[in-house]
């Protein structure tokens, strides 16, 4: 079970015992630098600074601890929500500044719009989605540091993508495009992978086995990512794929922010867009944000553990979003 409720998903860990620690976990590795993350979501890690360079400290700082202290840390994992909450809440009602959720609004607007004009220029569109699972626990059971298992899934990520180059592109003369998106789990916020692929496919070719060889990659090549976690469920393929017949009440406000909505063949108030699209977008990890914000409506489970990944990823250097040349984000 998880740290709340339920049960925990692939490579999470299944005992809720491990699950008292996790938040005492700190987001990154001692070497990261705070130039490279959030500077909010670092503190004091000498003991002998001003509590005004807290970040919680106050209602406003002026001073980070980031910028004077001379060793500062990533906080934990609980305090580091708190922060990502009241800095990205503040930012969202500044008039100059761009909110992360804002930011992932307009990402998700831009992969629906890339879905829809994909489906238009193939002839015989097939998607695909793989999933990179990874567990968040080392070899002594001990709660590995997320933005480390973010890091993980970037530094492999050239291989997957020449992996999958090789079987569709160059073995089967395939044309296709990809996105990436960093998630994180809803048990203990790990951070996983999601690979859609859009193939143009009129004959059907496409077939598991072509993209197989990237699942197995990245198990060979990620510490703690297991075979076992990665079973059929790794690789989803559909010929003439799923649309959307309803717009999910959470991501209602995002869908109203895209430039052009077509005509659905459910209706004129649903995209035309593909299931798998619209999930893989879903997924994007500063959108849980909007349930805080107000901005999202209905009822959204494992909210805070995904706040939790929303710091993870605020923190984290690496990427949460990449695709190919032929998917054009903003």
């Amino acid at each position: 079970m998880t740290d709340r409720h339920g049960a925990s998903e692939p490579a999470d860990p299944p005992s809720s015992g491990v699950y008292q620690s996790r938040r005492g976990t700190r987001l990154g590795p001692d070497t990261l630098k705070p130039d490279n993350s959030a500077t909010p979501l670092w503190e004091c890690g000498c003991g002998e600074c001003s509590h005004w360079v807290d970040p919680l400290a106050v209602a406003t700082v002026t001073q980070y601890a980031a910028d004077e202290c001379q060793s500062p840390r990533l906080m934990t994992i609980e305090r580091a929500k708190e922060a990502y909450v009241r800095y990205q809440s503040a930012s969202h009602q500044h008039a100059e500044r761009t909110s992360a959720y804002e930011r992932h609004l307009a990402k998700y607007a831009s992969i629906m719009e890339a879905d829809r004009r994909l489906q238009r220029a193939y002839s015989g569109l097939s998607t695909a989605m793989l999933t990179r699972r990874q567990s968040p626990l080392d070899e002594h059971g001990e709660w590995i540091k997320p933005v480390s298992l973010h890091s993980r899934l970037a530094d492999t990520f050239a291989s997957i993508r020449k992996s999958l180059n090789y079987h569709l592109g160059r073995k089967h003369g395939l044309e296709w495009e990809y996105l990436a998106v960093t998630a994180m789990t809803d048990s203990a916020a790990t951070p996983h992978q999601h690979i859609l692929l859009w193939v143009e496919d009129a004959e059907n070719e496409l077939h598991r086995n072509m993209l197989q060889p990237a699942v197995n990659n990245h198990v060979a090549s990620v510490a703690t990512a297991e075979h076992e976690h990665h079973g059929q469920g790794a690789v989803t393929l559909q010929h003439s794929p799923d649309r959307v017949d309803h717009v999910p009440a959470a991501y209602s406000a995002i869908r109203d922010q895209t430039r052009t909505v077509e005509q659905g063949e459910f209706g004129p108030n649903v995209p035309a867009n593909t299931t798998v699209a619209q999930y893989v977008a879903s997924q994007l990890p500063h959108l849980y944000l909007g349930h805080v914000l107000g901005e999202s409506h209905g009822e959204q489970e494992h909210l805070e553990t995904h706040l939790e990944g929303g710091a993870v990823a605020w923190a984290s250097p690496y990427r949460t979003v990449c695709s190919s040349s032929g998917v054009a984000l903003s």
